[in-house]
């Protein structure tokens, strides 16, 4: 109640605590049996009472309300019991305050509360008070773009809106749902790896109202400029193939996939690079860039019709036979010996001497059949003779056929003699091929059918030349086919 006792002489302090928690402390210098009657009024010092001087103390000097709002301020007076307080207001249309410190907030602005004592106008103390308008929700956020495609590298600035425009907190946070895809600060978007993130604009009033925007980044596309092949030509054989390889400029181009293109597909077939000769002709592979289809090069092919190993051999045939006549002609003769050349050409350089086994071998070695030191012939009691590798060479590349024995030209009517027909016969050692038509190309001495009798039987030519006796009279012992 106030009361205090002194219980021995020194110095205390008193802690004086009000319900709703304001507090305050008086100091006591304490002397031998003294006692003090209200001790908030008074202080011993020297053992003598001192009235102190009044106060007010209050618990807020500042306040920041918003219009509507109410508020209080508690006063407690120092050094004065059973004073009253009185509270004014320096401006009543911004804060209006009533006998028992509370306060109301009715319009913007500032205001000054003064706390006096009744009966003490000289003893104040003051309050501020600041009033700003009340809150204005945010109830909506918005996003200039719902979705936007960028490539990695780019930059967007996304502008966020706010609904009601006049809410009073309009601030927003940005966020990104991947930042290895995307980064965000302010509104400013970057693009920082291939894929797909949210940006997300959140309200700083109500985290739980936002707005998303999807953003999708695809790696920066590098266009090609150019396109280059290995081979710009080509000639071919049908059924056979070879690869164009190509190559594409810049070497970091984001796609680098071309389209294969056969301007004549009866000529040449393409995929991938792969070029296919199908039938003679001409015809041009075309790359084309699957980026940019005005980016192509261009690849001429030839084909030539595929010539097999007979129609090579019968064609080394036709060349001997073309230049001994032309020898001829010149007066460079060719006699009959079977002095081994290994080649049509060594032969014609060395002494011009070819027998019937020996023109057979060369066109062998030409095709590719024997090499140039290989040879046969064929001996009387029905032998072939080899040398070299000829015999394990023949047998891969020809066909051996028995002639059963039956004349030339039964053969032929039972059309079981063909053009490149290598003949060996009963009887004979003798060798030559069959031309087709009833002829042979033939280096014996024989004298063609209705050639004059004043050749005799000299070497003449090749062939193909008609000789009746041999395809009447003759009997054939072994046919030697030239496979494909």
């Amino acid at each position: 109640d106030g009361n205090v006792i002194a219980i021995k002489s020194g110095t205390s302090v008193l802690s004086i605590v009000t319900y709703n928690g304001f507090s305050d402390d008086v100091l006591f210098n304490i002397y031998e049996d003294d006692f003090v009657q209200n001790s908030s009024d008074v202080e011993l010092v020297d053992n003598k009472e001192k009235v102190l001087p009044l106060s007010i103390e209050l618990d807020k000097k500042d306040i920041e309300i918003k219009v509507d709002d109410v508020s209080k301020i508690y006063a407690n007076i120092i050094n004065g019991s059973g004073k009253k307080l009185l509270f004014s207001s320096n401006n009543n249309n911004v804060v209006k305050v009533f006998n028992d410190g509370s306060i109301k907030a009715v319009g913007v602005g500032n205001a000054i509360i003064t706390v006096s004592i009744d009966g003490a106008n000289d003893v104040k103390a003051n309050c501020f008070v600041r009033v700003k308008n009340k809150d204005i929700a945010v109830n909506s956020v918005g996003i200039n773009y719902k979705s936007i495609d960028l490539f990695v590298g780019d930059n967007k600035i996304l502008i966020s809106s706010i609904v009601p425009s006049n809410a009073t907190n309009k601030n927003i946070k940005w966020t990104s749902s991947n930042t290895s895809v995307v980064k965000v600060e302010n509104g400013n978007v970057k693009a920082v790896g291939a894929g797909s993130a949210i940006v997300r604009a959140i309200s700083d009033y109500n985290n739980n109202i936002y707005a998303d925007c999807i953003v999708n980044v695809k790696n920066k596309i590098i266009s090609v400029n150019k396109i280059t092949i290995n081979k710009k030509s080509l000639k071919l054989v049908e059924g056979n193939s070879t690869k164009v390889k190509v190559s594409i400029s810049p070497s970091n181009a984001s796609n680098k996939g071309v389209k294969w293109v056969s301007s004549n597909e009866k000529v040449i077939k393409v995929e991938n690079g792969n070029v296919k000769a199908v039938g003679a002709g001409s015809a041009v592979v075309k790359v084309v860039s699957l980026s940019n289809s005005n980016i192509v090069v261009k690849c001429n092919v030839k084909v030539t019709k595929k010539v097999t190993k007979k129609e090579k051999f019968i064609k080394s045939l036709e060349s001997m036979s073309k230049q001994i006549q032309k020898d001829r002609k010149k007066g460079k003769s060719w006699r009959y010996a079977g002095t081994r050349r290994g080649t049509f050409k060594n032969a014609r350089n060395n002494g011009r001497t070819i027998d019937c086994a020996l023109y057979v071998s060369y066109a062998l070695v030409d095709v590719g059949i024997l090499d140039s030191k290989s040879r046969f012939f064929k001996r009387e009691a029905n032998k072939i003779v080899y040398d070299g590798n000829a015999k394990s060479k023949m047998q891969k590349h020809l066909t051996y056929i028995s002639g059963n024995g039956k004349k030339a030209s039964t053969l032929i009517k039972e059309d079981k003699l063909q053009k490149g027909d290598i003949v060996l016969w009963y009887n004979h050692q003798h060798t030559n091929v069959y031309a087709g038509n009833k002829k042979w190309y033939d280096a014996g001495r024989w004298r063609a059918t209705g050639a004059s009798s004043s050749t005799g039987g000299k070497f003449r030519t090749l062939g193909p030349v008609a000789i009746d006796e041999l395809n009447s009279s003759w009997r054939v012992w072994k046919i030697l086919r030239v496979k494909d």
